[in-house]
């Protein structure tokens, strides 16, 4: 599951005409851990950093938008092996495949053999 943190947020006051709205007096603020109130601070966006981008209406007519960076909750657990407990001999091989596809499914695909013993038949 993907964890959002937030960089930052603008108010963009409506226009009328083809720009659809703006802000010309706008700074950027960042709240950081600990603190009450966001402060001005300077923001760097990394370019290879995926970031999520939300729009909201506001009850003045005004719209918020919002910065937040995208933080993928998978790559900081480490995983028990799907294989720890199970006694069985034949359930043991298929804890075995099962956890094979999750770990290439886990690392893109770089961790999946490609011969032929891997199966996606049940070994029964």
């Amino acid at each position: 599951m993907n964890q959002y943190e937030t960089i930052t947020q603008i108010k963009i006051f409506k226009n009328e005409g083809v720009k659809i709205g703006g802000n010309n007096e706008w700074y950027p603020y960042q709240k950081l851990a600990g603190e009450q109130k966001a402060q001005k601070r300077d923001i760097l966006l990394k370019a290879d950093q995926k970031y999520y981008i939300s729009m909201f209406d506001n009850n003045d007519g005004s719209y918020n938008v919002k910065i937040q960076v995208v933080k993928n909750d998978r790559s900081t657990k480490d995983f028990q092996p799907i294989t720890d407990g199970i006694t069985q001999p034949g359930m043991q091989q298929l804890g075995e495949v099962l956890q094979t596809k999750h770990a290439a499914i886990e690392d893109g695909g770089a961790s999946q053999k490609k011969d032929d013993d891997l199966d996606d038949e049940i070994p029964f």
